[in-house]
């Protein structure tokens, strides 16, 4: 699924959305992807030490979430659908909070070496979170 989601571009997440019969699915969709990736930060399935792989995942879950806020103000705001507002919010909450992200806990050199190929995820998903409370 990870994979998938990360060679998506927004065109792809675009159309697939639109292939969704009703609201009602791709609300269902969001409900349960949105969970999924909550469970996989609060969760871990990698090992701490897989530092690579757990901030490949997270690049993934960041891009996807920005795909996800788009959809849910463009789909779910009139009417609005506070349950995937609420399980956007509570997984981008867990997404920032999560151990693997606190770049402070790390070394100089793992930090330097994370935000030059990442950037602060943290940072990007708060801005991600303060858009989609600013469009509330």
């Amino acid at each position: 699924m990870l994979a998938i989601f990360r060679q998506m571009t927004a065109h792809h997440f675009e159309k697939y959305i639109s292939h969704f019969s009703t609201t009602m699915d791709l609300l269902d969709f969001l409900m349960e992807i949105l969970l999924v990736f909550k469970d996989l930060v609060s969760r871990p399935v990698f090992s701490r030490d897989w530092c690579q792989m757990i901030m490949l995942q997270n690049s993934v879950i960041l891009k996807s979430l920005r795909f996800f806020s788009h959809t849910i103000r463009d789909y779910f705001f009139q009417p609005f659908e506070i349950q995937a507002w609420n399980n956007f919010f509570h997984c981008a909450i867990a997404f920032l909070t999560q151990p693997s992200l606190q770049l402070e806990t790390f070394s100089q050199n793992k930090r330097s070496r994370i935000v030059a190929r990442y950037k602060d995820m943290r940072r990007e998903t708060s801005f991600e979170i303060r858009a989609m409370w600013f469009n509330l």
